[in-house]
């Protein structure tokens, strides 16, 4: 989301809060992705599309919520087809992924589409505003009702599918760096005009125990990210759902090559207007920051969140498998070329086939054998 214009305010706030000390990296990037005055995701105007900062999947076509769709209506046929059926999303941006299904789901699988009840979880009004309008002007806008948090949608769990693209790499995570024969935590500091690196003290707490589990290279210099909210983070998704299925759409790594010794500086990133930003640092509130899902830190916190793992596959097999029945239908479309065209984006092994990787989790689902879009799943615990 554009922050053209914003950030000068924000960035002495950070400072301030900082002191002499600095902050965490991982509230740094808190507060330059989610501050609600002036963070990247606050803004008002869209950033994604070719338009925008980046582009995903869902920007591409309609073909992957089409996708989508198909696997979730293979959830609810394998859970009896439970009426009311929950389709929540989280991270919706403009709502076109939640629009994008129900629009498959109202051509093709009326009996889904009576039973869905579409939930996105958005605390911000502005957003909350254009998803309503995105789903009104496909003519779902009576399906959608919003929820704050997932603690909200956790009072009163439901049956359904929860899934969520190119969120997970927006959660913000603590930098270490090993140095001086110890892991310290990374800083965030104001020096003159603009804000750099500082080591803070040696990791501790649930800190320490992270790096300590991951067992991470002892190298001088070696620096990466830890992704301590990906286990609260599907905690509460599960909690969302009394059974079901989690799908969460991303890129990122097993944690064998996320902490090979080779890659010695993490995978934190910075992008503006579809460019990589040098300096992850520079222009608060106005850069999207990113890093890498910990695939395996992931999938492995599964059990004590009450989920059977699906495994991870790529977005490619994902979308070969779930399409695997319904290839004629594609092709005798009339707009089988521009299908073609828009598969190949979504799911071409040198592009984001290969790129994005689909996580998935299941509550209480029943049915036997893998579903459809993990068939090629590989199980990182």
């Amino acid at each position: 989301m554009s922050g053209e214009g914003r950030g000068p305010t924000l960035a002495r706030r950070i400072r301030d809060e900082g002191g002499a000390r600095g902050v965490t990296f991982r509230r740094f990037m808190e507060l330059c992705l989610y501050d609600p005055a002036e963070g990247f995701y606050a803004g008002p105007v869209a950033g994604i599309g070719r338009e925008g900062h980046f582009l995903t999947s869902v920007s591409v076509s309609r073909l992957f919520g089409h996708i989508l769709a198909q696997q979730i209506h293979e959830v609810w046929a394998r859970m009896g087809r439970p009426e009311p059926f929950a389709v929540i999303e989280q991270g919706a941006h403009d709502g076109r992924l939640a629009a994008d299904v129900l629009g498959w789901c109202r051509e093709f699988a009326p009996g889904l589409y009576a039973a869905a009840r579409c939930m996105i979880v958005e605390p911000l009004g502005h957003w909350r505003e254009r998803q309503r309008a995105t789903l009104e002007a496909g003519g779902a806008g009576e399906k959608l009702a919003h929820a704050v948090s997932l603690d909200e949608l956790a009072a009163t769990p439901g049956e359904g599918v929860f899934f969520c693209n190119e969120l997970l790499d927006a959660l913000p995570v603590a930098r270490v760096r090993f140095s001086r024969g110890a892991w310290r935590e990374m800083r965030v500091v104001w020096r003159g005009d603009r804000f750099h690196w500082a080591e803070g003290e040696e990791v501790s707490g649930e800190l320490a125990g992270m790096v300590a589990r991951i067992a991470l290279p002892e190298i001088e210099g070696y620096a990466t990210e830890i992704h301590d909210g990906l286990r609260p983070w599907l905690r509460s998704a599960a909690a969302a759902l009394s059974s079901g299925v989690i799908l969460a759409f991303d890129y990122g790594l097993a944690a064998e090559a996320y902490y090979d010794a080779a890659r010695t500086d993490g995978t934190i990133r910075a992008y503006r207007r579809h460019r990589m930003v040098a300096d992850v640092l520079e222009a608060p509130g106005q850069q999207d920051i990113t890093a890498h899902v910990n695939w395996t830190e992931l999938t492995s916190s599964a059990p004590a969140a009450g989920l059977e793992c699906l495994g991870v596959v790529d977005q490619h097999h994902f979308a070969v498998g779930v399409l695997e029945n319904d290839l004629r239908r594609l092709e005798g479309s009339r707009d089988a070329a521009a299908l073609a065209a828009a598969f190949r984006a979504i799911a071409h092994p040198e592009g984001m086939g290969r790129l994005f990787g689909v996580a998935g989790f299941a509550k209480s689902l029943g049915g036997q054998g893998p579903l459809s879009g993990f068939r090629h799943a590989r199980f990182l615990v």
